[in-house]
């Protein structure tokens, strides 16, 4: 078994079947690679190739790599490179023709096997995520800027007429928490004047500041891409990591649901749903499953899935509509963590018959003001009031209001709004 193989097979298991399953003989043309522009970027899949960011190796790229990555389905690689290996020591403005010969051919193979390259600085003049660090600071410091800005204006020079499509520049690699917004924007700008001077349209693509992790607003203006990293939560995505020190305090990462189990009626259509609370969660999800009485799945799907809003520390609904099959019993609403860590929680659910005549009509008093409809309505035979307003937006009608339950009962009350016909 080569690696090629084992990549397959390690795809398939981490559900990326489809992708993987998208190989190409080699008499078949690869697929033309989509326009990329700052504004539109395209939904490139693929790799960082890291082999050369540390330096001092003879190759800075295995060519297996593209055939491989393009054979599997995908379209990109991120060549993260080192600029000690062809700055001359002597003289930093002197650089290595050998070793960007060897670029040049990562350009081509790019070319030829249908991948997009992204070339990344990732050890820049000045700064990189590396031990021991630069000994010259890229945001404080004029001299490592400067050559910094001399080096890509090289790059761009050499790659001017590559079209965007299978070319863009990453100008460094994640700066860190410590860079100032200020200090960021003004070197970004440096360098972007630089590719520019030789290449007016090249395609940059700008890492956020904190790691690539904080959206970076301040260089609003400068017509570059952003770059951000979706790390979180770190003790998964970064597991047993050695360069972020990752150590056996960090919780390990484990699968857990939760689950209620509601009966209901066969070939009944239901409104179900359960409030969830995240907070700190990697990968989860919500999902609602039809039953028997020997607890077999029934429905047509097994399971239907909800989304969990990203959002921490709110209790937020997860809902679903559903047609029970003859065979249902009964409803399961849960809510799983797969192979992550943080906290789940869930509180009540809510489970309806969909059955429009139960809905009653209310009457009361509408008032307009521009445009915003305030509407006082009222059914004293239920003990329920309802104050609302309408307000008409530029795409959509915006519903808000009150209802008020003056019974003091435990029940659940639906309201709907229909706009009259015509």
């Amino acid at each position: 078994m080569n690696r090629r193989d084992v990549l397959s097979m390690a795809l398939a298991s981490a559900g990326l079947a489809g992708a993987a399953a998208r190989t190409l003989g080699a008499d078949q043309k690869r697929p033309e690679l989509p326009d990329a522009t700052p504004r539109k970027l395209p939904y490139w899949r693929g790799f960082n190739l890291p082999v050369a960011y540390r330096g001092g190796r003879r190759q800075l790229f295995d060519e297996r790599d593209f055939a491989d990555v393009a054979e599997l389905g995908f379209n990109f690689l991120r060549l993260a490179l080192n600029y000690h290996d062809w700055t001359d020591p002597d003289d930093p403005k002197r650089l290595k023709e050998p070793v960007l010969k060897q670029i040049d051919r990562a350009v081509e193979q790019g070319k030829q096997h249908g991948i997009h390259l992204l070339l990344d600085f990732h050890i820049a003049p000045g700064f990189g995520q590396i031990v021991p660090p630069e000994r010259t600071n890229l945001w404080t410091e004029r001299e490592p800027a400067e050559l910094c800005a001399y080096q890509w204006s090289v790059f761009a020079e050499r790659y001017k007429g590559v079209p965007n499509s299978r070319l863009s520049f990453n100008l460094f690699n994640e700066p860190d928490d410590k860079v100032k917004p200020e200090d960021f924007r003004r070197v970004t700008e440096q360098l972007v004047k630089a590719v520019r001077a030789k290449d007016p349209d090249r395609l940059i693509i700008v890492d956020g500041r904190n790691w690539a992790r904080t959206p970076i607003t301040e260089l609003l203006g400068l017509g570059v891409a952003a770059d951000i990293h979706s790390y979180d939560p770190i003790p998964l995505t970064h597991y047993k990591a050695a360069w972020v020190h990752w150590n056996a305090s960090w919780p390990e990462p484990a699968s857990s649901n939760l689950e209620v189990v509601v009966p209901v009626k066969p070939r009944t259509r239901y409104r179900v749903g359960i409030w969830i609370r995240r907070e700190k969660v990697g990968v989860c999800g919500a999902y609602c499953s039809e039953r028997d009485d020997q607890n077999k799945l029934t429905g047509k799907q097994g399971q239907v899935g909800g989304d969990i809003p990203r959002q921490d520390g709110a209790w937020l609904p997860v809902s679903w509509e559903i047609t029970t099959e003859p065979k249902t019993t009964r409803l399961s609403l849960r809510a799983d963590i797969y192979r992550s860590t943080g906290t789940l929680r869930l509180d009540d659910y809510f489970i309806e018959e969909v059955n429009e005549g139960v809905y009653e009509p209310v009457e009361g008093r509408t008032t307009v003001s521009g445009n915003i409809a305030a509407i006082t309505a009222s059914l004293p035979q239920r003990g329920l009031e309802l104050q609302a307003s309408l307000r008409a937006d530029t795409e959509c009608l915006r519903v808000d209001g009150v209802l008020k339950d003056a019974t003091g009962r435990d029940r659940a009350v639906a309201v709907r709004f229909g706009l009259p016909p015509g």
